[in-house]
């Protein structure tokens, strides 16, 4: 579909024929968008990608509400903390991080505690994780956040083809999704908002995307991102096998390599994600070592892992600075096979050994 769209190089606000044509592809990917989600396709507001998509909301909103406090949980993708930090400095914001328990989740009395002080405009919590895959009890916390009539935002990337839901389903007046997660073209996202909400611009210019988001709609991308939508079902289908594939590789770690720690393990998580605490086995030198054994994986969100940072994941969890940099994010996806799972368990394990960090393999 995106080399197909190539061809169509109108631009969508045109009316000749070029333009015309753009715009067909455009409300369709909408549509697709739309129907997939369970919203109507004038809720739709295409972006470059869920960043871009999580500071529309973030900013959008507050720039209306004016002074006030936004509660997130501390294992946001950075694309939400930093931006609140950043709102924190020149607008006013005043950030509050949400209590979680020992598997990460939201603790909701404490959620309906922090509301209930009063001043809340905004409430962000993601829907599944980065780096855990632990999903969010986010239809729970909808109610909440509706009984005390504050907005909730749902950053629901890492979600996208691997957690059937419709924007109705989570409660949620702000989602933001990325459809490379689902098979989809990089550099392609959408806000869904809820109508009733006035919502400020990022960027000013043309009147696109409702006058939501100026500038020439990327037509190739957006309508990958539509087509992408109407395939969603199979990369659902294909989520049982993960799960179970890494239930496996899980078992296979903790068996061989005690010291290990699965994060998140006792949540509800996603079938594709795994992080793996390891004594010792600082996150960079992992991935290094596991690259020269053929294994790509990262020491934490992709976003993050060309730095040698601690996951501010693993130290909302309480870990210490030095272990927080001792996480691997293990990842699978549509293209991942049993024998992929089984040569990183080995990769893994080996490296261990060679470390001299506890590991029954090596030690056999």
């Amino acid at each position: 579909m995106f080399a197909e769209a190539l061809g169509h190089y109108g631009n969508a606000s045109s009316t000749h024929a070029q333009g015309r044509e753009a715009r067909m592809l455009l409300d369709g990917a909408r549509r697709n968008v739309a129907q997939a989600f369970g919203v109507r396709p004038e809720q739709v507001i295409f972006t470059s990608g869920g960043t871009e998509a999580n500071n529309l909301a973030l900013k959008g909103v507050m720039a209306g509400a004016g002074v006030g406090r936004i509660l997130l949980s501390p294992t946001e993708h950075a694309s939400v903390i930093v931006t609140v930090r950043a709102m924190a400095e020149t607008k006013g914001v005043k950030p509050q991080f949400l209590v979680l328990d020992s598997n990460g989740l939201v603790d909701l009395p404490s959620l309906e505690k922090d509301l209930a002080g009063g001043e809340v405009k905004l409430v962000s919590v993601m829907l599944a994780n980065n780096e855990t895959g632990v999903i969010q009890p986010i239809a729970e916390i909808a109610k909440i956040c509706k009984a005390h009539k504050v907005l909730l935002h749902v950053d629901a990337v890492q979600g996208v083809g691997k957690i059937k839901f419709t924007m109705p389903d989570l409660g949620a007046d702000l989602v933001t999704l990325s459809f490379h997660k689902a098979n989809g073209p990089k550099g392609v996202g959408a806000l869904l908002v809820n109508g009733k909400i006035e919502m400020a611009a990022l960027i000013h210019g043309g009147g696109q995307e409702r006058n939501s988001r100026a500038g020439s709609e990327n037509i190739a991308a957006i309508a990958a991102a539509g087509k992408a939508c109407t395939l969603l079902d199979e990369c659902l289908a294909r989520q049982a096998q993960l799960a179970e594939w890494r239930d496996t590789m899980e078992e296979k770690i903790l068996q061989q390599v005690p010291m290990a720690k699965i994060i998140g393990r006792g949540a509800p998580r996603l079938a594709n994600t795994s992080l793996i605490f390891t004594p010792g086995l600082q996150g960079q030198m992992a991935v290094m070592g596991l690259d020269m054994a053929g294994v790509s994986i990262s020491s934490g969100s992709a976003c993050a892992s060309g730095r040698t940072v601690p996951s501010h994941v693993l130290l909302a969890y309480g870990f210490a600075a030095e272990d927080a940099a001792c996480g691997l994010r293990v990842s699978s996806g549509l293209g991942t096979t049993e024998n992929d799972i089984e040569q990183f368990v080995n990769a893994y394990t080996n490296l261990c050994g060679r470390m001299g960090i506890n590991s029954q393999k090596a030690a056999s």
